[in-house]
């Protein structure tokens, strides 16, 4: 039974770091564009994404910390 929590918790740990890659991409292809000058996105934005990616990193911190194997 163990190990089948052990995969649960590392499926959660993985689907959250693919989550902040995600959104780190999304930061990087905003930033290139605002640097382009093809599009002006608003600091609240950037604010929200900014947020995001480290309330990301904070859960996997959180689960890591929890199940220290992973």
């Amino acid at each position: 039974m163990g190990g089948g929590v052990w995969v649960d918790e590392y499926k959660v740990t993985a689907f959250c770091q693919k989550l902040c890659d995600q959104v780190t991409v999304i930061k990087g292809y905003i930033e290139l564009n605002e640097d382009k000058s093809k599009m002006q996105f608003s600091t609240e934005l950037r604010r929200e994404i900014d947020e995001m990616i480290t309330s990301i990193k904070a859960s996997i911190d959180e689960i890591k910390g929890q199940f220290p194997s992973l």
